[in-house]
């Protein structure tokens, strides 16, 4: 759960508008939920300021679906890295928000009002064509988290 939906449920409970019973309910299963193949950190963004990435790499294209649903389904923000072309395919079947960029081959969305932003001016330097990939996974990290 990020701050902002933290805060948005108290003051909802506090107007009247939540249960405290509901609320509680929200919040039973957090930080952390095992979907069988991986254990989703919810409060990753709320202790460390930046939502949970995802590596692709190594996992199956239904692990995967099985993990970003759990983590879009919160309302946290996705950042999914080292992906294959049919395991992109996939996820962006089920999630067509997703903003895909191919020679990272990452996928993004951000669901929260809340933005990082660096406190001062960041280059990403590439030192020729072979880079590029490299450099480009790092300005979406730069984006997503």
């Amino acid at each position: 759960m990020s701050p902002e939906a933290l805060r948005e449920l108290l003051r909802r409970v506090q107007g009247g508008d939540v249960a405290v019973d509901e609320a509680l309910e929200r919040l039973r299963a957090l930080p952390f939920r095992d979907v069988g193949i991986a254990t989703i950190d919810h409060h990753r963004a709320l202790r460390q300021g930046t939502p949970e990435v995802v590596f692709g790499e190594g996992k199956s294209p239904e692990q995967l679906v099985t993990i970003c649903d759990e983590i879009l389904s919160a309302g946290h923000d996705l950042f999914v890295t080292r992906l294959s072309a049919d395991k992109v395919e996939v996820l962006r079947e089920r999630h067509p928000e997703l903003v895909h960029n191919a020679a990272a081959r990452t996928v993004r969305f951000q669901q929260t009002k809340e933005s990082w932003r660096p406190a001062a001016p960041v280059a990403v330097v590439s030192a020729g064509t072979s880079d590029i990939p490299v450099a480009e996974e790092a300005v979406e990290t730069l984006t997503a988290v």
